[in-house]
């Protein structure tokens, strides 16, 4: 006879590129007795899952082969938060735009107190950067203290509003498309590159038509803005995945040391290239050098992306191709094995009963010595050998198949709980 194996655990949006289906959490039943006497078994809860809408819906047996079906409605601390702002004054739009989604659980509790200080900590910066360019421009020959400093106050005005629109573009990007970086960190650091050439280009421009300075300029940092705001979630995602043993920073440190190493290298030969004659004297050399080294920079950042190896996603979305459904498991300590179980778009009432008789089969086979993805492989080859065989002995022992109860709704299921396992 076939136990319901243990399964559960907590998901959240993002990583795979199907919207996320329902997520099975189940209690393994304890054996039964072989003997025909006894008390009759308890009742004992199944599974359960919850809803955005704080619905929760509960799969019990009676203890007679029976299955009942509770609905239960409460609100979640996720559900409270998002009434407090529906009341409030900030549109939940606003919310969604400057806010983590599932704000505040998905955070630390000092989040919102940090952005709040740093925000003006950033405006008052930049006033500086603003005082500080005017001062520059001066200093190169734009003006003087005593002259005409109405040109270099001018001339800084200019500099700062491509600043500031190229800031613009951050925003929007940081705002917008936040929940993209962490689906595929190699494709959109190697759309940053590309986005930043075609800044390079507007502002390469601007020796030819003087008199559009602030609109090249300003359309050239926009589009350098919007690379960096690609580039550096991006890259964030990409030092997380090297921090394997969660020394985050010390790789943050180390890749600063290679990077300023890089730049002070880059900036002589920048500057033993400009000197040359050719580049000097010839606009149109000083592009094809330019295009040469750019398309290298490009070609050596795809070779540089390509040697990145996110094993589990990468691993997991391979093994599961045939499959409707994606399940991994986790384990802390000595407890038993957590089930995770995510179902594709496509995901049917089948795909949730194949889902469970491969959790079946983990449950009863311990891990593997060679590792996870070996263990699933194997589970993975025993329910193609299997699942037809234990859809027999459903029919023979009275299941319709087409009955089964454990359909995928059409609505994500945000929530998990985790259940007893005791009888």
């Amino acid at each position: 006879m076939l136990s319901t194996p243990a399964a559960g655990g907590r998901f959240r949006r993002g990583g795979l590129p199907w919207r996320l289906r329902p997520r099975s959490c189940l209690a393994s039943p304890p054996s039964s007795s072989s003997g025909g006497g006894g008390e009759p078994e308890k009742a004992r809860p199944l599974l359960a899952e919850r809803y955005r809408d704080g619905v929760v819906k509960r799969y019990i047996s009676d203890g007679n082969s029976k299955l009942q079906v509770h609905l239960e409605k409460h609100v979640s601390p996720v559900n409270a938060v998002e009434d407090e702002n529906a009341d409030s004054l900030i549109p939940q739009a606003i919310w969604d735009f400057v806010l983590p989604a599932g704000f505040p659980g998905s955070v630390s509790v000092d989040y919102l107190d940090y952005m709040l200080l740093q925000f003006p900590t950033n405006v008052t910066g930049w006033i500086c950067h603003v005082l500080v360019t005017s001062s520059l421009l001066k200093a190169v020959g734009v003006g003087s203290f005593t002259g005409t400093s109405a040109a270099a106050s001018a001339a800084a005005i200019r500099w700062v509003s491509k600043d500031g629109i190229g800031a613009f573009g951050r925003l929007l990007i940081g705002g917008r498309f936040g929940a993209l970086f962490d689906d595929d960190p190699k494709k959109w650091r190697m759309y940053a590159d590309i986005i930043g050439s075609a800044g390079s280009i507007f502002e390469l421009m601007t020796p030819l038509y003087p008199g559009y300075f602030l609109p090249l300029a300003s359309l050239g940092n926009l589009a350098k803005a919007v690379a960096r705001g690609f580039k550096d979630p991006s890259f964030r995602v990409i030092q997380n995945h090297f921090a394997e043993s969660g020394n985050l920073g010390e790789v943050a440190a180390k890749e600063e040391v290679w990077e300023v190493g890089a730049q002070l290298l880059g900036l002589s030969a920048g500057v033993l290239i400009m000197d040359t004659a050719g580049v000097k004297s010839s606009y149109l050399t000083l592009a094809l050098t330019w295009l040469s080294v750019r398309l290298l920079h490009l070609w050596l950042r795809y070779q540089s992306l390509s040697v990145l190896k996110f094993r589990t996603v990468d691993r997991l979305l391979k093994l599961y191709k045939n499959e409707k459904y994606i399940l991994f498991f986790e384990q802390f300590g000595s407890r038993d094995p957590t089930f995770l179980v995510t179902f594709k778009e496509s995901a049917t009432s089948m795909s949730v009963l194949r889902s469970l008789w491969q959790a079946h089969w983990l449950h009863k086979n311990q891990l593997r010595q060679d590792g996870v993805f070996p263990w699933l492989e194997e589970s993975l080859v025993a329910l193609e050998n299997g699942f037809t065989d234990f859809l027999g002995q459903m029919g023979s022992a009275g299941w319709d198949q087409n009955l089964i109860i454990l359909k995928v709704p059409k609505e994500p299921v945000l929530v998990l709980e985790h259940l007893d396992q005791e009888g």
